[in-house]
Order: structure tokens, then sequence, then C-alpha cells
């Protein structure tokens, strides 16, 4: 009986590691689509809920949070000859009441926002000023999501190697996508390297992305430039909880050009006629496209973040009295029909098939001694969590509604 009695506190001793790994925050991610007729009236036409994964980033950003650094000084994207381009903040000149030409969006405001509330200096995101000291610009909390594909490839080859044969049909869709609809597997071919490989005046513009170091390897290290495609696959990727929490990135980020030019001219009527998309043969590299969640500043009663009206809202207990562990980030990728006012605009999700999402910050991951830690993994900003998600399709007509909800 000693025996079982020594056996049994050897089972449930916890090593360090065993600590340091179990979760410090639950979270999940609730998703409705809903197709908008021409009568006003709205159909349900896809809804998801489940677990995220909480990322190993998402514990340092804690850590952080606890230690009453709420910004940090990195978030900038350096200046070396890997990225020469600033991907970690919208730019006003990019947005007009029909463009958004820098692929980012805000939540609520999808275009446009306030612009007394930014002056090139710091995101869109309205908190009080007294917030930031110095340099500190960069959000730790979380700010944003993207959306992937959870399909994408650093070369034709790569792509040609996988589907030529086993998603034949799936092929041929995106060889007559990328060679302008001439069927040409050579004009495909270089028409891809070349937007795999793509710079501007700036330098290179297509460095984000969820592959590292080689295919199927997202772990960590150098991102590598990549073009995301529509997955041929439309089942939920199945991955251990471990391996999602070391991903640094959505895999098959949704993406937008932005060069100076490009978009105005290279833009296509949707299949609704609402809205417009980048033509097919562009389509896949480029910035990434964060849609960053709105906040208010504080009214005369104070912050209130109890209201489920809110795009961030705190739970209360039963007697509204107290508040509780969960927040809740609330997200809308609006439709676009004849007859509302976001019809004829450019929306980068349109035409893609989504089963991934990521929550991030603005932040680099700081190892507490200046260092930027992981930077090339994150250049714009840590991923907190993630999940993989049933796939679905964003048309111009469809709009998207996101809730994700954290429990510590």
């Amino acid at each position: 009986m000693l025996k079982d009695i020594f056996k049994k506190t050897a089972n449930n001793k916890k090593t360090l590691e065993d600590k340091i790994n179990r979760p410090v925050m639950d979270g999940e991610v609730e998703i409705w689509g809903y197709k908008h007729n021409e009568d006003g009236s709205k159909n349900l036409v896809y809804h998801n809920i489940g677990d995220n994964t909480v990322t190993n980033w998402m514990r340092h950003a804690i850590m952080m949070l606890l230690g009453g650094y709420a910004f940090g000084a990195y978030g900038t994207t350096r200046t070396g000859t890997d990225y020469k381009i600033n991907i970690s903040k919208p730019v006003i000149a990019d947005h007009t009441s029909t463009m958004n030409g820098d692929g980012y969006c805000i939540n609520g405001e999808q275009y446009l926002w306030e612009e007394p509330t930014l002056d090139n200096t710091r995101y869109p995101i309205d908190v009080n000023e007294n917030l930031f000291s110095g340099d500190n610009k960069y959000a730790i909390f979380p700010t944003k999501i993207l959306l992937g594909t959870g399909c994408e490839y650093v070369s034709w080859e790569d792509l040609a190697y996988e589907n030529k044969e086993t998603n034949m049909a799936w092929y041929n869709n995106i060889v007559s996508q990328f060679s302008n609809g001439s069927g040409s597997e050579e004009t495909a071919r270089e028409n891809f390297n070349n937007l795999v490989n793509s710079e501007n005046d700036y330098g290179s513009y297509n460095t984000f992305s969820g592959t590292f170091g080689s295919q199927g390897n997202y772990v960590g290290g150098s991102m590598l430039p990549a073009v995301t495609v529509n997955d041929p696959d439309t089942s939920v990727n199945i991955l251990s909880t471990s391996d999602l929490a070391k991903r640094c990135s959505v895999v098959g980020a949704v993406k937008t050009l932005n060069l100076p030019g490009v978009i105005e001219n290279s833009l296509e009527s949707t299949v609704s006629d609402s809205g417009r998309m980048v033509k097919g043969s562009l389509r896949g590299a480029g910035k990434p496209c964060f849609i960053y969640l709105k906040r208010s500043e504080a009214t005369e009663d104070g912050m209130d973040w109890s209201k489920q009206t809110s795009d961030i809202y705190v739970s209360r207990d039963l007697n509204n009295s107290s508040y509780l562990n969960r927040i809740t980030f609330k997200i809308e990728l609006p439709a676009q029909t004849s007859g509302n006012s976001n019809a004829g605009k450019y929306y980068p999700f349109n035409g893609y098939t989504f089963k991934q999402i990521g929550l991030y910050n603005d932040a680099y991951l700081d190892t507490g001694d200046g260092e930027n830690m992981y930077m090339n993994s994150m250049p714009c900003g840590m991923l907190l969590a993630v999940k993989n998600i049933q796939s679905f399709t964003k048309t111009a007509d469809t709009s998207i509604v996101f809730t994700w909800t954290l429990t510590i």
C-alpha cells in the first residue's frame, strides 16, 4: 500500500513544463454568414462555433500586460533588405469613399475614419492619448483579426506538383486565373512566380505568409514569400493544439497588392455585380488585410464595455453588478448590395474561401531587452489566438459577423 501511495504521488507531480504549458486563457470563435437580398431581407447561410487555440505568444503578451505594459515600442517593420515598407499600420491616403488600397479595414468604419484620431504615427483605434508614452505606440492587447484560406504556395512548381493530377478541375481553374484566361500553363507559371517575388520601389512587399523555411513547416524561422489561393480541400484542417500554439500567422492570408496605380486599374466586378475585387492573376500577394477592432473613448458615464451592442464588451453577473472573466470582440464584414452604401466598393475579402482565423495585436514579440524576437516571423504583430474553421466563401452580397470570446 505504501508503494501505491508513492506511485500516486509521483504520477500527480507536475513538471515545470506542464505548468508553463497549462492554458492561461480559453476562448471560442462564433461566426455567422448572411446572404442579403435586394428587398432588404437576409438569410442565414453559414454558422460555425468552436474553441480557439491560444498561442505561446499570447502567454508572452499577458505577462507584459500584467507587468503594466499596454503598448510597446516595437511594431514598425524594419528597414532592412527583407522588409522595406511599413506593413503594420494603415495610411490615410490609401482610403477614399470607394477604395481601400492598403487592404486594412476598420470594424464599423470599413473605409474611412475621422482623421483627427489618426496622424500617421498611430493605428486607427480611438484610445485616450495619454495611454501612449514616447515611442510606445504599438498595442500589446488584441487589435485586429486576419482571415486565411489555409492554402498558399511559394512557387508554381509546388502548386502543380500537389494538384495537377489529384485536383485537376481546381488546377485548371488556377491555370485559367493566372494565365489571364488563355489556359496556357507556361503563362500561368510565369505570372504566378513573378507575383511571388514581386517588388516595388520600396523593396519586396510580399513578405507576409504562414510558410516558414519550406512548404508545410509553419512553426518558426523567417517567412517565405507566398501567393494565397483557395484550398482545393474544403474540409477542416486538423492539427494538434501544440502545433497550432506555435503558429506565427494564419496560412493563406488575404492580401492586397498596394502598389501605386495598380489597384485602381486592376479591379473587376464580382459575380453579384456589387463590389469589386482584384483581377485573378494579381490576387494573393502583397500586404495582409487586417480587420481592426473599433474602440470608443470614455463617455460622460465612463468606460462601459458591458453592452453587447459594443464592439468590445465584458460579461457581467446575473445582477449586472460586477465584471466577470469573459471579454468578447465583435467584427462584421458588411454585404454589398446595389441599394446599400457599400455597393461597388473594393473589399479584398470577396471571392476567397476561408478556413482559418487569427487574433493579433500590433506589437512585436519583445524579449524585454530591446531585441525584436520573432520579428521575421510576425512582422505585423503577434498571433495571439488561432482557429481552423469550416470553410465558407465571402461574396459581395454576404455579410459575415465574428465574435471572439476569451475567458481568463
